[in-house]
């Protein structure tokens, strides 16, 4: 018989914080704060779990010690007496109830009532397991009121902080002899509006205030900036081209209500039309489902990679989840470009970011560029090649994402002529083209776009039509993404309670979707929005409440990359130690490395992530990749540590046992990653170290897709 084992805890490790451990364990092990806190308290030894397998004993001893915890497992006694030769007939079965032998005098076991208690045994085990299930969804409800009590606490010191900020504002206006703000996000009064309530001709005139007169260029470098954007490929989305009702007469806002009331009425009638979920969504789902910007390599014991029998399809030299890593790094260097007045430059790095929303931002930086250098007619026409270039778009739904997500940098910017221009070609796409399953969803970003401008009016009117349209989808999938949309847009016209409302109805319909698929990706939707307007704890939640722990730690790392890349990175900590998998949570310490401003924390966080590292032994390929990635985006803060890291791979790589097949996928990853972290001398000498032809020619081919791009960035990096 396999051999058992107990988890005994000891207290807490001196170098930890109590609170943050306590913390750390009541959201590990799903049980609150209190009780957390009274197992830690007892330093002589606690018994967390009892006769277990190693397999089972050693996870629950690495949670502990990683949460601050200190922890052991050690032969279980009640294995040892399982292995006596007892006679199966003389074992003894125990009331559940009172613990006493379930015999009668005669010697003869007693199933249904215990002799001693007079308890029914059936009935006494019923009871106890609905006492067992109330007693796991009140822990469960604790910890949501926790977090709510504690999203509460963040949002009244946000709202004293803006007041307070407001007030000095206002007291400084008036010491200086300023007019009263009127362009705040709540209220902005530009071009913006005057293009809208004027007509296009007043508009026009208003707009040539920012723009200055636009006409044609001159064969120069703009215009070969032009023609690099129009070589750069197009998403090619098949979309319908039926038309769309645009408003339901039973959902129109009120006439004569003011913007508040209309606002309450849309609310109220989204809600009351999210009640159900569609009964045949599922069956209708004619979509893939989105594609994943993490995966987990290995599980949490670092033993073995997922289904080993499966080969990948093809070769390939950087992992998906490294792909947003770089196309930020781009954008960064983008940015800086343009800072510089490098604005050749910086259009070329922006061209060669893959993921489409953040090329068009780019973008922008050059957009942004020639209006700083007094050119408002090079910077009309590239906005126009942009927006041309957007059109060629065949989805429209993807058209409207792309150039509503312009929207907040030209804001900004305070440049809302440009950004009126962006939201008036959108809106044009919405009413002479069809957008499928997505018109609700379209509308409400055109409607979070205008609330960024402050029209608060058409925000309004975009809202309606997202409303009414909501009885078209056909999917409980495409009615969860419209649903994201309007709570994002109902917060960013100051809605907050609205916007809560609406995504909290919304995770109700999508936990009630039976196909777990369709569920999964509908609370990523909704985890995503709820990210975006501020509540991370709720987002957390959600990736807390899947059950598959593969799953779990995938949608937390790619949640924490994404704040980690935005340069949010505010309880990102304890979102890294959720995460189980070893690898996974290594990866995560490196992106909280690569984007604290701080240095020393900074290398407090990578040093934790090669700590973890050192724990994975097998196998090695995964570790070495793991390190490659790592030194990767420590080259972003660290340069020297990052080239002691490649060089420790290398040596590792070096002195292994390791196939020759394996050897060269393992030099491919630290090629790929060395000329990312723009150390392309030492990349080619992973290069010339690979013995396969087929690995050589890709890594060959990846390394002159990098080099041209290195080149041109500049020679001074920003911090991220």
């Amino acid at each position: 018989m396999e051999k058992r084992y107990n988890v005994i805890l000891f207290g807490i490790q001196e170098n930890k914080e109590a609170d943050e451990v306590v913390q750390a364990i009541s959201v590990a092990f799903s049980i609150t704060p209190d009780k957390a806190r009274a197992l830690l308290s007892k330093t002589s030894g606690t018994l967390i779990k009892k006769n277990v397998t190693a397999e089972i004993a050693k996870r629950y001893q690495t949670a502990l010690v990683q949460a601050g915890a200190k922890a052991k497992y050690s032969p279980s006694t009640d294995s040892a007496k399982k292995l006596e030769l007892t006679p199966i007939q003389q074992a003894k079965s125990t009331c559940p109830a009172c613990g006493q032998p379930l015999e009668d005098e005669e010697g003869k076991e007693a199933q249904a009532v215990c002799p001693h208690c007079k308890v029914v045994i059936a009935k006494y085990v019923v009871n106890q397991q609905r006492k067992d299930e109330e007693k796991v969804v009140r822990e469960r409800l604790e910890r949501i009121k926790h977090v709510q009590q504690e999203e509460q606490a963040r949002q009244r010191q946000q709202s004293e902080d803006e007041a307070r900020r407001k007030a000095l504002e206002d007291r400084i206006r008036k010491q200086l002899g300023l007019p009263a703000a009127i362009n705040t996000r709540g209220r902005l009064i530009s071009s913006a509006a005057l293009m809208l309530f004027l007509g296009v001709g007043a508009g026009i005139g208003v707009s040539k205030l920012f723009l200055g007169e636009t006409g044609k260029l001159p064969p120069s470098e703009m215009q070969l900036s032009i023609d690099m954007l129009n070589g750069m490929p197009a998403l090619e989305i098949p979309t319908s081209t039926e038309n769309q009702q645009l408003s339901d007469p039973d959902t129109q806002a009120l006439p004569g209500a003011s913007p508040q009331e209309q606002i309450a009425a849309l609310s109220q009638t989204l809600i009351e039309k999210t009640i159900k979920p569609i009964t045949n969504g599922s069956a209708l789902m004619s979509e893939a489902p989105s594609q994943q910007i993490i995966s987990s390599d290995l599980s949490d014991t670092a033993t073995e990679p997922v289904n080993p029998a499966t080969p990948p399809p093809q070769f390939t030299l950087i992992e998906k989840r490294e792909d947003l890593e770089w196309d930020t790094y781009l954008l960064e260097q983008a940015r800086f470009s343009a800072d510089l007045d490098e604005l050749k430059q910086s259009q070329q790095l922006a061209i060669a970011i893959q993921q489409p929303s953040m090329r068009y931002q780019a973008l922008l930086f050059t957009v942004l560029g020639y209006l700083r250098l007094g050119q408002p007619e090079n910077a009309s026409s590239l906005l126009d090649a942009i927006l041309d270039h957007i059109a060629s778009i065949s989805s429209v739904d993807h058209r409207v994402a792309i150039a509503t997500g312009l929207v907040p940098l030209f804001v900004e910017a305070n440049q809302p002529a440009l950004a009126t221009r962006v939201l008036k070609q959108t809106e044009s796409w919405l009413t002479t083209s069809g957008v499928a399953d997505r018109v609700a969803e379209t509308w409400a970003r055109l409607a979070w776009a205008q609330a960024w401008l402050g029209m608060s009016d058409s925000a309004i009117t975009s809202l309606d039509h997202a409303v009414s349209a909501l009885d078209q989808l056909r999917t409980d999938q495409a009615r969860i993404e419209a649903i994201s949309q309007l709570g994002k847009a109902f917060a960013q016209l100051s809605e907050r309670d609205q916007a809560d409302k609406i995504l909290s109805q919304g995770q109700t319909l999508a936990e009630a979707i039976e196909q777990t698929a369709t569920r999964q990706a509908a609370l990523e939707d909704l985890a995503r929005a709820w990210v975006e307007i501020g509540h991370l704890q709720r987002a957390v939640a959600i990736g807390q409440a899947i059950e598959s722990p593969d799953e779990r730690d995938r949608f937390l790392l790619a949640l924490l990359e994404r704040q980690a890349l935005a340069g949010h990175s505010f309880g990102l900590p304890s979102l890294a130690e959720m995460i189980n998998s070893v690898v996974d949570q290594a990866f995560a310490y490196a992106l909280l490395g690569r984007t604290t401003a701080t240095p020393e924390i900074a290398d407090a966080h990578f040093q934790h992530a090669i700590r973890i590292t050192d724990r994975i032994n097998e196998p090695l390929l995964t570790k070495l990749a793991l390190q490659a990635s790592i030194a990767r985006l420590q080259s972003r803060t660290n340069d020297k540590a990052s080239v002691a890291l490649f060089r420790r791979a290398a040596n590792t790589l070096q002195q292994s046992n390791l196939t020759t097949a394996q050897k060269d996928a393992s030099w491919a990853k630290l090629a790929a990653n060395a000329a990312r972290a723009r150390k392309l001398a030492m990349a080619e000498n992973y290069l010339r170290k690979i013995a396969t032809t087929d690995v050589a020619t890709a890594t060959q081919a990846d390394l002159e897709e990098v080099r041209p791009i290195i080149t041109i960035m500049p020679e001074r990096r920003p911090q991220s």
